[in-house]
């Protein structure tokens, strides 16, 4: 073993000890009028700049089985260059806390929710004032990897992003979302409500400061609010800034979506019926249909799961006696990566992409888009620039060789927003070769620019 790896694993052990060093202690509150927080983790930011620059690369990282030593130093210059780029802002202590709330859903359920908040901490006790950020992190299928666990190896980094934020100067929010973290519903993956669970971890983000550590309470948030997300978390960001315009609750100062599924009813139809099986992330089509199955149920059954999903496919027979469709469906109980669960939908042999796993019932209804088809309208419905016009700066980034989220996305976007003069946009081709598809290559550029963008806005004597 690589005496560089011994030092990381000595390294890791000792942040995770520290990050876990408040768990289950006062700053647990459960107090009337209070909301329920814990604290996780307190970190200086000399030994900020110390960890952050310690990371290896996940073992598990996307499509890919295993990780070669050519692939991890892809992995660290990619990540590496970001942490260059971002050190001369780090500049803040913060305490990292797991912050416990409940939204109402649609159908007047309360849902009881969890998510990442960092907040920022006064170097000598002086009050500051600071901006908020919400950040919408990419897909993520396992559950130990929810934001709100503190996990620092996830294979998107969300935890140490979301860190850095906090040592730039951000009151950071971070939304586990619904079927993650501390709730075991459906996820409502790509849907439009996605955006209530968001808005309820901004909300409890503002009421939690009476429950935030003696050290935190000379930090106060100075009312500017602004919104990031890649991939999932992209078009996440999109609704959200939609519903917070349209309902009022808080202002937005500006938005940076990234590489996100915006356009469902076209670009990503287009991928669910025409992607080969070169297509290296296809697990996002039974989450789909799994999170549209739940949304929609009570109005169209076109979603349903096990009529969606082939109950056999040849050669293979699932364990337990159960059907394909039902091994399928309780991979997405956040138990299993999404690479293992693509391994299963490669089991629907002759396999040629993510269709394959399909009923002729859903594919013909995935073809459908006549002005009365169920599933077609749904899509469409949950486009993330459906019926609204951002009024706020808003700006999107997308590479333009991405492979699993084309950038199509965006170009139906633009052309639904054009001559907005709010709006903007910007093409990208820079990405980490080796990572299993350019969209995983593409995240820490496309948070640098995204980052950028708004903190322009937050700090424009940093840009000066």
């Amino acid at each position: 073993m690589r005496l560089n790896k011994i030092l990381f694993g000595f390294l890791v052990l000792l942040i995770s000890l520290f990050l876990l060093a408040g768990c289950g202690d006062s700053s647990s509150s459960k107090q009337s009028g209070m909301v329920p927080v814990q604290n996780i983790g307190t970190m200086a930011p000399e030994l900020f700049s110390t960890f952050i620059f310690s990371l290896n690369m996940p073992q598990q990282y996307g499509s890919l089985d295993a990780i070669t030593a050519m692939q991890e130093d892809a992995w660290k210059s990619a990540w590496y260059d970001l942490w260059n780029k971002l050190k001369p802002y780090f500049r803040y202590p913060f305490n990292m806390y797991k912050i416990y709330y409940d939204i109402t859903r649609p159908d007047g359920t309360v849902q009881h929710l969890s998510g990442l908040l960092v907040v920022p901490t006064s170097i000598v006790g002086i009050k500051i004032n600071v901006p908020m950020i919400s950040l919408q992190h990419p897909t993520q299928a396992e559950r130990a990897y929810s934001p709100s666990n503190g996990n620092v190896l996830d294979n998107e980094l969300t935890v140490p992003f979301a860190m850095a934020l906090a040592s730039m100067g951000y009151i950071t929010a971070v939304a586990d979302y619904p079927g993650m973290g501390i709730n075991y519903d459906v996820h409502p993956y790509c849907l439009e409500i996605l955006a209530d669970s968001i808005i309820g971890m901004i909300r409890a983000a503002r009421d939690s400061k009476g429950s935030w550590l003696p050290s935190d309470q000379n930090t106060d948030w100075n009312g500017q609010l602004y919104l990031m997300g890649y991939s999932e978390g992209g078009y996440a960001t999109m609704v959200t800034a939609k519903h917070l315009q349209k309902k009022g609750e808080f202002a937005v100062s500006a938005v940076a979506a990234l590489d996100g599924p915006y356009s469902l009813s076209d670009a990503m139809r287009d991928v669910m019926i025409n992607a080969d099986a070169t297509y290296s992330s296809p697990y996002f089509l039974p989450y789909t249909i799994a999170g549209y199955d739940d949304a929609y149920k009570a109005k169209t059954d076109v979603f349903n799961f096990d009529k969606a999903v082939l109950s056999q496919v040849p050669s293979y027979t699932p364990p337990g006696g159960v059907t394909y469709a039902e091994q399928l469906y309780s991979m997405l109980d956040g138990s299993f990566s999404g690479n293992q669960i693509s391994v299963l939908m490669q089991k629907a042999t002759p396999y040629v992409g993510p269709k394959s796993i399909l009923t002729d019932q859903f594919y013909n209804a995935l073809e459908d888009t006549s002005p009365n088809a169920p599933l077609y309208q749904r899509l469409l419905l949950n486009d993330g620039f459906y019926a609204w016009t951002p009024s706020m700066p808003f700006k999107m980034f997308h590479n333009s060789l991405d492979d699993l989220v084309p950038v199509s996305n965006m170009d139906i976007a633009v052309n639904n927003w054009k001559n907005v003069p709010n709006v903007y946009h910007e093409y990208f081709t820079e990405y980490t070769d080796g990572l299993g598809s350019v969209h995983a290559g593409s995240l820490p550029i496309a948070y640098y620019k995204g980052f950028m963008w708004i903190d322009a806005y937050a700090y424009p004597d940093r840009h000066k």
